[in-house]
């Protein structure tokens, strides 16, 4: 079965979500305001 769109997006959100290393590593860069970022895809 194929995910729709809805699914991606809430998959994407799950991500981003406050306390995951991904928004923290964002909220860190906006502090900083060193406007670069850095993905490590495992």
């Amino acid at each position: 079965m194929r995910k729709g769109k809805e699914d991606n997006i809430t998959e994407i959100l799950k991500l981003i979500a406050p306390g995951t290393p991904i928004r923290d590593g964002l909220e860190n860069i906006l502090r900083a305001r060193t406007r670069s970022f850095i993905v490590n895809n495992r």
